[in-house]
């Protein structure tokens, strides 16, 4: 039961968390300024640090896959919940 609820916790987290990174990505190519631009392309450039290059990749992948990633942060955040319902319901 405590398996559940962490899981639970950790698949809302990582959900909500994807999915609200994924909406942004999807919005941020639609604002016509020049700022943004420059922010979506930075992901796609390479760094010394192996840490902001795994950054830039992940963002770069949600960039180019979108709804992808919208689709698998919902299936997440509704994992996450189902497992909390379901630990809840056994106590």
């Amino acid at each position: 039961m405590k398996a559940r609820k962490f899981f639970g916790v950790l698949f809302t987290i990582l959900g909500a968390m994807t999915a609200f990174l994924s909406i942004a990505v999807l919005i941020l190519p639609l604002i016509a300024n020049n700022q943004t631009r420059l922010v979506l392309d930075s992901f796609y450039q390479t760094s010394d640090n192996p840490l902001v290059n795994l950054m830039n990749s992940v963002l770069a992948f949600m960039t180019e896959n979108g709804t992808l990633t919208l689709a698998l942060g919902a299936g997440l955040l509704l994992t996450g919940i189902l497992l909390l319902l379901s630990a809840a319901r056994l106590e």
